[in-house]
């Protein structure tokens, strides 16, 4: 009638989310930037996600979400261990013993210091 056509319109999907889903929240706090989500963040969805899909019952959609989650959490894990061992390499580059004291230990009284700790021991 008005000349509006339905192919005109821009067309946007709807979203197959929840409501209630946790990644639709976390996207919104991060305002849309994928940059700032941590990604055991994106773990803790993905296995929401599956739980959600056991709830209702969907068989297929859960064990998706189960590979995803199972996915991430390796991807994870592997993160994890990375920065371990470079947090070990930088400490030994650093020079420091495991056994050493740091002379900040005796400035609360709870640690001695030094040669006074040594020479109880």
């Amino acid at each position: 009638r008005e000349g509006w056509r339905r192919a005109d319109q821009p067309w946007t999907p709807r979203s197959r989310l929840d409501p209630d889903d946790e990644g639709a929240e976390l996207e919104a706090r991060v305002g849309g930037d994928l940059d700032k989500v941590d990604l055991e963040e994106l773990v803790w969805v993905a296995h929401r996600r599956m739980l959600r899909a056991v709830m209702r019952g969907d068989a297929v959609e859960a064990l998706r979400w189960r590979r995803v989650h199972a996915a991430m959490a390796d991807e994870q894990a592997e993160l994890d261990r990375f920065i371990e061992q470079e947090e070990a390499i930088r400490y030994m580059q650093s020079g420091m013993h495991p056994d050493a004291v740091d002379s900040s230990d005796a400035s609360d009284g709870v640690f001695q210091s030094g040669e006074a700790a040594i020479g109880e021991a």
